[in-house]
């Protein structure tokens, strides 16, 4: 509890804070459709940060609580089911010892940690407890059919439809809820009849309640892959092809961390998996490929004999369809496994809990893996609690991780540790030597004794133009360099290298975009106004707009000019937007209705009106200071 926000929490909380907090109805509605993440936007993860903050930034213990009690509700929910699930076809007392074995498990499991105390992961963990609840009341309908078919129809129709509904806005694989009940039915719930026939009304009502869901996620998933081949080269350094290929390499490690747990692990940053390009390159592609078709088939083959089994194998294999699969996502993340690894455990947990033969054996086994698994999660939980130890460690593990090596050195540099932070980034930028994020962190650690060296600016300007990663990174440090360059508190680094950046970034092939142009129009202008060049600068702003005319960035370039003292020019800027300005089509998406929601609460218009009024004030200040001026 005693660790700090990571990663991607940055990017997905500062919304808490970005219009000065969540304190009122009007600001409330604004942060909760500003979620981007899936086309839904996951509204209800984005509505449960609320209870631990409304403004940013925030006390990352009171997320990491909530976080811990989602899990512990979650693990309830995981015993609950699967002591319903043992009852198909074991004693009550098997059952009992099944579910709660299995449950604890799961839930202390080390791979898990960083699902819980990474705070943003919360929208992993909100699809399993609707998932779970679904499932329960699925089990409840299942069984009230027998007595009343109307009721029970009823009970699963809001257990599934519910719990799909609430888990997508969760987050997309929220939507798989149907898929998981399938294979429920599939493998365990076979035998739930007891081999007595079902009448045909009822068979009927389950395949209506349970196909329509199942009908509309399989064309949500098909409708997604054009995007997604589409635009994987965009965002990614690999095609959703290579994507494909790797995943089953992906999976096999998966099921090694979970069957042979560990203290450690690569934690959140996994950058140093490299994409499978063929069937053989590399070589375990293949082998994995065979391992996870041959795991498949055993699945479908234990249906009958080992239905635990069974929906283990298949379980877990359908909870990674939209995560491990074609969506152009991050190769590979801990946390994906929250959902899949559910019932992975349940058929050893059925062998401990059967006491019919070795009963004292398997009790000792039994308390001795529970115990040898909240060891490994104590240790691994209190790495998570001191984030300059995890960093360094995390950086050790992955000598392979731009990220981790960034990470590293950051943390070292926030202790002072400047010297340590620079001899990990040097052997980094050896490694990685187009990796921007670690070059130019070098580069301001140099800035730190101000002297940037000459190796490293040629390092630095290489970087940027085969950074495979976009423009981003290289943007913000350009951008927070500019005061330093400024100044010239930085030998080695003024304006006219900032300009060589620049240009040197406008040669990344990512640097195509609309969005890549606009960062490029952006920088050439803020190098301009610290070049005291108003005009160069207003028309590089206004370039940008071209490339992509959005009102928060005409807002921040005519506030800049502002600042700058052209007052006058921040008003042209403003009034250029209005001419290229192109009202935005309404989609069923998040981004569209956060767009539509903008305008109707007259957001936009208040905020350009707002600077409007400021920059007047700005440019009448200035006149009437001009005007009153001596002769010369």
């Amino acid at each position: 509890m005693n660790g700090y926000f990571n990663f991607d929490d940055f990017g997905n909380l500062n919304a808490l804070g970005q219009e000065g907090g969540v304190h009122d109805w009007a600001s409330f509605l604004r942060y909760l459709t500003s979620s981007h993440a899936d086309p839904t936007g996951r509204p209800i993860a984005t509505l449960s940060f609320l209870i631990d903050g409304n403004d940013w930034p925030a006390w990352a213990r009171s997320f990491k609580q909530t976080n811990l009690l989602l899990h512990l509700l979650n693990g309830t929910l995981l015993v609950w089911t699967l002591l319903k699930l043992s009852r198909v076809s074991h004693s009550e007392e098997i059952a009992q010892r099944a579910a709660l074995i299995g449950g604890a498990i799961w839930l202390l499991h080390p791979l898990l940690v960083s699902t819980t105390l990474y705070v943003v992961q919360r929208e992993a963990m909100l699809p399993v407890t609707f998932g779970l609840a679904g499932i329960l009341l699925w089990l409840h309908g299942r069984s009230s059919m027998a007595s009343s078919q109307t009721r029970g129809t009823v009970w699963m129709l809001v257990g599934l439809w519910g719990g799909t509904f609430l888990g997508t806005l969760s987050k997309a694989n929220g939507m798989l809820l149907p898929l998981l009940v399938l294979v429920l039915e599939g493998t365990v719930l076979r035998r739930a009849c007891g081999g007595a026939p079902e009448s045909s009304s009822l068979v009927r009502s389950r395949r209506y309640v349970l196909g329509i869901p199942l009908a509309a996620m399989a064309l949500i998933i098909v409708s997604l892959v054009p995007d997604a081949v589409n635009g994987a080269p965009n965002i990614r350094p690999w095609t959703v092809g290579q994507r494909l290929l790797t995943e089953p390499r992906v999976l096999i490690e998966y099921l090694r961390l979970l069957w042979l747990p560990r203290s450690l692990s690569s934690g959140l940053f996994n950058d140093q998996i490299h994409a499978s390009t063929s069937l053989f390159e590399p070589l375990t592609t293949v082998f994995s490929l065979l391992a996870l078709m041959a795991l498949f088939a055993a699945g479908l083959l234990l249906r009958k004999r080992r239905p635990a089994w069974a929906l283990a194998i298949l379980f877990f294999l359908a909870g990674h369809v939209l995560e491990s699969s074609f969506i152009p996502l991050e190769l590979y993340f801990e946390h994906r496994n929250y959902l899949p690894a559910l019932f992975l455990f349940w058929p050893l947990a059925l062998w401990l809990a059967d006491d019919r033969s070795q009963g004292r054996t398997k009790a000792f086994a039994s308390i001795a893996i529970i115990v040898f698994l909240a060891l490994l999660t104590h240790a691994r939980a209190s790495l998570w609690g001191a984030p300059l130890k995890q960093a360094v460690v995390w950086a050790k593990i992955n000598p392979q991780s731009p990220r981790a090596q960034t990470n590293g050195a950051m943390f070292l540099l926030t202790q002072g540790r400047v010297q340590e932070a620079h001899d990990l980034l040097t052997q980094a930028a050896t490694r990685f030597p187009n990796e921007a994020q670690v070059i130019s962190l070098l580069a301001s650690t140099e800035c730190r004794s101000h002297h940037l060296g000459k190796e490293t600016k040629t390092r630095l300007l290489e970087a940027f133009r085969l950074d495979p990663h976009g423009t981003r990174l290289p943007f913000n440090w350009i951008e927070a360099s500019l005061k330093d360059a400024s100044r010239h508190s930085c030998q080695g680094l003024d304006l006219a290298f900032l300009d060589e950046a620049v240009a040197s970034l406008s040669r990344n092939d990512r640097a195509s975009t609309p969005g890549g142009q606009q960062d490029l129009a952006y920088l050439h202008a803020i190098i301009a106004l610290a070049n005291d060049n108003g005009d160069v600068a207003l028309a590089s702003f206004d370039a940008g707009l071209d490339d992509l005319a959005q009102p928060a960035t005409a807002l921040k370039q005519a506030a800049l000019l502002g600042t700058y003292g052209y007052p006058e020019l921040g008003l042209r800027h403003l009034a250029y937007y209005q001419t290229v300005h192109q009202p935005r089509q309404f989609h069923l998406n998040m981004p569209a209705i956060h767009a539509w929601l903008l305008e109707r609460q007259s957001y936009w218009k208040n905020e350009f009106d707002e600077l409007s009024i400021a920059l007047r004030k700005d440019a009448a200040n200035r006149q009437a200071g001009m005007s009153r001026a001596p002769a010369r």
